[in-house]
C-alpha cells in the first residue's frame, strides 16, 4: 500500500511528505479522541474522535472539493463512531489476565471483533460523506432530527413514571441482555413512518430502517437463537450484549453499500474493521507490563504510578486512525470523484453539521463536568444545574443560528474566508474545546504525576496535531488517474488487504503467548471464560451457563 503511495507521488514530483501528513494527523486526531471518550464514555464521548479524525485527514488531503465537505465529514464520523460507544468491553479485558491460554486468547479475539465492529461501522458511514451528494445526505436531517426528538420525548415520558422506567430497566437487563433495543426499536418506527409521510427523504428512511433491522437481526440471531455471550453475567453484574446488534448493524451496512454499488464505501469501512481489530487488540496488549507487574518494566521506579489504561485507549485510536487514514489514502490515490454540489441543499447540510459539531457534541459530553466536580444537586436563582447547563446550551444554540443566518447572507466575516480557513477553524474550535474541557474534569488530579502526565499527554498530541495543520504544504496530487466514481471496479481489496485479515489469527496467539510469558498466576481481577471454573459459571453453577 505505502509502496505503490511513493511511486505514486514521486512520479508527480512530490515527496511521501503528503502521505505521512495524513496518516499521522488521522493518528493523533483519534488518539487523543479516544482518550477523551475514555473519561466520558459511551456513544457521545466516542463523537469526539470520529469527527476529530475525519475533518483532520480532511485537513491534509489539500483538496478543495475535501475542504467544503469538512463539516460533513466530521459530522459522518462523530456518527459513525458513536454507534461502537453501545458496546461493552470491561469484562474481556479481565480474560486477557487469565493465566489459561483459552481465556487469554478469547480476550484478545473478542476485543479484536469489538474494534473490528467500531472502526468498520464509524469508516462505513464517514464513507457517506465522500460518495454521497450534498443533496442526498441533506435528505437526512429530517428524519435524524425526527429520531432525536422522539428519543427526547421517550425519555421524558419514562422519567416521568418512575416505576414505569424501572420496570423497563429491569427487563432490559435481564431478558433484553442490556441492550440498547429500545433505541433500535425507536429508529424503526420512526424511519418507516418518517418514509411514509415523506417520499422525498425515503432513500434516507430506508438506510436508516435498514440499519436498525440489522441490529435486530444480529442480537436475535447471535443471542437469542445461538446464546453467544460475549461477556456472561459475573457477581451479578450483567454486561450489555449490543456487539451482536453491531454485527447485524455492519452487515446492513456492507449489504446496503454492496446494493448500492459504492464499492469505494465497502472498501473503507473494511479498512476501518481491520485497523479497529488491531487497534483494540494491540492497545490492550500495551497495557499488559503493567497490569501484570512484569518484573522488567515495573522494575523501573519511573514507570509505576502512572494510569496505563489511558496509554491503551490512546493507542486504540492511534493504530485506529492510521489503519483508517490507509484506506483514504487509497481514495486519493484512486482520484475519487467528490461532487462541489453547492446548492440550496449543501447549505442546509453544512449547517445542520455545523450544529451537530460545535453544538450537540459539546453539550452531550461538556455537561459531565458537573457531575465529575461533586454535588451536582444546587440551585441558584431558582434553577438546578442540570436547568443552567440546559439554559447555556440553548443561548450556544441560539447564537449559532445567527451566525449561521449571517453566514447565510454573507454578512459574517468569517463567510468570506476560504473553505479552507473555515475547515481548520471548525477542527481547532471542536479540539481544544475538548481538551480543554477533559483538563478541566480532571483538574484534581493534576497533583499527582499520573494524572499530570495524562492530560499532558492529551496536550502533547493536540498541539502535534496543531503544528501538523499549521506546517502542510501538502495536495496529494497523483498523476496518470482520472477521476473515479465510488462504483467503479478499481476500488477492489486488493492482497494487501487480504493479507491484514489472514493475519489475524497469529497476531491473537502472538499476543497470547507473550501476555502468558509474562505472568505464571492469574492476576487481580482476572476472569476464566472457559471450563469448570469458568467465573460466570461459579455464580449460576450451571454448566455451560450463559
Amino acid at each position: 500500500m505505502l509502496t505503490d503511495c511513493r511511486e505514486n507521488v514521486h512520479a508527480a514530483g512530490g515527496t511521501i511528505g503528503p502521505c505521512l501528513l495524513l496518516c499521522a494527523l488521522g493518528a493523533l486526531a483519534m488518539s487523543f479522541g479516544w482518550g477523551f471518550r475514555g473519561d466520558y464514555g459511551h456513544e457521545s464521548g466516542a463523537m469526539v474522535p470520529g469527527a476529530l479524525f475525519a475533518m483532520g485527514v480532511c485537513l491534509a488531503t489539500g483538496r478543495e472539493a475535501w475542504f467544503r465537505r469538512c463539516a460533513v465529514l466530521g459530522a459522518c464520523g462523530a456518527i459513525g463512531w458513536a454507534f461502537g460507544g453501545q458496546m461493552s468491553y470491561g469484562q474481556i479485558t479481565s480474560y486477557t489476565v487469565s493465566h489459561s491460554f483459552p481465556d487469554v486468547a478469547y480476550g484478545y479475539a473478542s476485543l479484536f471483533t469489538i474494534g473490528m465492529l467500531w472502526g468498520g461501522i464509524g469508516a462505513g458511514l464517514l464513507s457517506f460523506g465522500l460518495t454521497w451528494s450534498r443533496r442526498d445526505l441533506a435528505r437526512f436531517i429530517g428524519p435524524l432530527v425526527a429520531l432525536g426528538c422522539a428519543y427526547v420525548l421517550l425519555m421524558a415520558v419514562l422519567g416521568s413514571s418512575s416505576g414505569f422506567a424501572s420496570l423497563l430497566e429491569q427487563f432490559s437487563v435481564n431478558r433484553m441482555h442490556d441492550t440498547d433495543w429500545i433505541q433500535a426499536t425507536l429508529a424503526l418506527v420512526v424511519a418507516l413512518v418518517y418514509g411514509l409521510c415523506r417520499p422525498a427523504e425515503r432513500r434516507a428512511c430506508v438506510w436508516i430502517a435498514g440499519l436498525a433491522l440489522g441490529w435486530w437481526v444480529g442480537y436475535w440471531l447471535l443471542v437469542r437463537g445461538l446464546g453467544l455471550r460475549m461477556s456472561p453475567t459475573i457477581l451479578g453484574k450483567v454486561r450489555s450484549d449490543n456487539w451482536a446488534g453491531c454485527v447485524g448493524l455492519w452487515a446492513a451496512l456492507l449489504l446496503g453499500l454492496w446494493w448500492a454499488k459504492n464499492r469505494a464505501g465497502f472498501l473503507l469501512s473494511c479498512y476501518g474493521a481491520l485497523a479497529g481489530g488491531y487497534g483494540f487488540s494491540v492497545g490492550d496488549f500495551i497495557n499488559k507490563p503493567d497490569k501484570v507487574q512484569w518484573a522488567p518494566f515495573y522494575s523501573h521506579p519511573w514507570l509505576q504510578g502512572f494510569d496505563h489504561w489511558k496509554w491503551t485507549e490512546q493507542s486504540f485510536g492511534l493504530i485506529m486512525g492510521f489503519g483508517v487514514a490507509l484506506g483514504l489514502l487509497r481514495l486519493l490515490r484512486g482520484n475519487l470523484r467528490v461532487e462541489l454540489d453547492d446548492g440550496p441543499y449543501a447549505a442546509w447540510l453544512n449547517d445542520f453539521c455545523a450544529v451537530v459539531l460545535l453544538g450537540l457534541v459539546p453539550f452531550l459530553n461538556f455537561g459531565q463536568n458537573i457531575k465529575s466536580a461533586g454535588d451536582a444537586a444546587w440551585i441558584l436563582f431558582g434553577l438546578s444545574s442540570a436547568g443552567w447547563l440546559c439554559a447555556t446550551a440553548l443561548a450556544i444554540f441560539a447564537l449559532m443560528g445567527v451566525a449561521l443566518y449571517k453566514h447565510r447572507h454573507r454578512t459574517l466575516p468569517m463567510a468570506m474566508a476560504p473553505p479552507s480557513a473555515k475547515a481548520q477553524a471548525l477542527f481547532f474550535l471542536l479540539m481544544y474545546a475538548s481538551v480543554l474541557a477533559a483538563t478541566a474534569k480532571g483538574w484534581g488530579n493534576l497533583g499527582n504525576r499520573g494524572g499530570f502526565f495524562l492530560y499532558g499527554s492529551f496536550w502533547v498530541s493536540v498541539l502535534a496535531a496543531t503544528a501538523l495543520v499549521l506546517v502542510a504544504r501538502p495536495a496529494i496530487r497523483w498523476t496518470g488517474s482520472p477521476p473515479r466514481d465510488s462504483s467503479d471496479v478499481y476500488w477492489r481489496l486488493g492482497w494487501w488487504h487480504g493479507l491484514g485479515w489472514v493475519l489475524v489469527v497469529p497476531i491473537v496467539v502472538l499476543l497470547t503467548v507473550a501476555t502468558l510469558a509474562m505472568h505464571e498466576n492469574p492476576m487481580p481481577g482476572s476472569s476464566l471464560r472457559f471450563g469448570s471454573k469458568a467465573s460466570h459459571l461459579q455464580e449460576t453453577g450451571i454448566p455451560g451457563g450463559k
